[in-house]
């Protein structure tokens, strides 16, 4: 018998390689910070321990002063006096109320507040910052009138009208006053505003209106 004869194979494309993946690269993971109004504080500066949770205490509570008062003392404890002595000068200063017969005492808090401000502390007041304001509103009006009282006297810096917003070009506090005073006999009336620095509460500037 003859062999049968071979079916032709039905013609078929050369065999492809799978396409290759690009070679991206790889995105970083997007961090999400617990509250979206803060922004996240590099661990950095604090150390894991007790002194987190006063953080969180501090930024929960931050109108209690003895809160500030304890963590000052645990800065001692790990010899970061500096710091310790920031807290107690700006606890010191904010507990104060202003009025023509405690200036004085108020002015000499926010003097020793300023004296312990120092340059290596920079970026711990800053995270300080991010978790409770340093000069908040009613403590900028407060300055406004340690100003006043500096340039008119005590009596005005009680009674006239103060009131304080944020400056619209930058971050600091706008502090508007206007009120009667009395100079050579005649009774005159002034308006201006004074610019408070919101991390030190140093005046930073001064406008009049008459």
């Amino acid at each position: 018998m003859s062999p049968k004869p071979k079916k032709p194979k039905p013609a078929t494309d050369p065999p492809t390689k799978p396409p290759t993946r690009p070679n991206w690269p790889r995105s970083a993971p997007i961090q999400r910070h617990a509250n979206s109004n803060h922004t996240p504080i590099p661990q950095s500066l604090f150390s894991p321990t007790d002194e987190q949770a006063l953080l969180v205490a501090i930024r929960q509570f931050p109108n209690e002063l003895s809160t500030h008062l304890v963590y000052a003392d645990w800065l001692s404890e790990f010899r970061q006096e500096s710091r310790a002595a920031v807290l107690r000068a700006w606890v010191e200063f904010v507990r104060w109320p202003y009025s023509a017969k405690t200036g004085a005492a108020v002015l000499q808090a926010l003097h020793g507040f300023w004296h312990t401000l120092q340059e290596p502390d920079q970026r711990w007041l800053e995270a300080m910052e991010r978790l409770r304001p340093w000069i908040p509103l009613p403590v900028a009006e407060k300055i406004v009138r340690v100003c006043i009282a500096d340039v008119y006297g005590s009596m005005e810096a009680e009674t006239w009208k103060v009131e304080v917003t944020r400056c619209f070009f930058d971050e600091r506090w706008y502090g508007a006053y206007s009120g009667l005073t009395v100079k050579n006999g005649r009774t005159l009336k002034c308006r201006g505003a004074f610019f408070i620095n919101p991390l030190s509460g140093r005046p930073s500037g001064r406008v009049t209106m008459g």
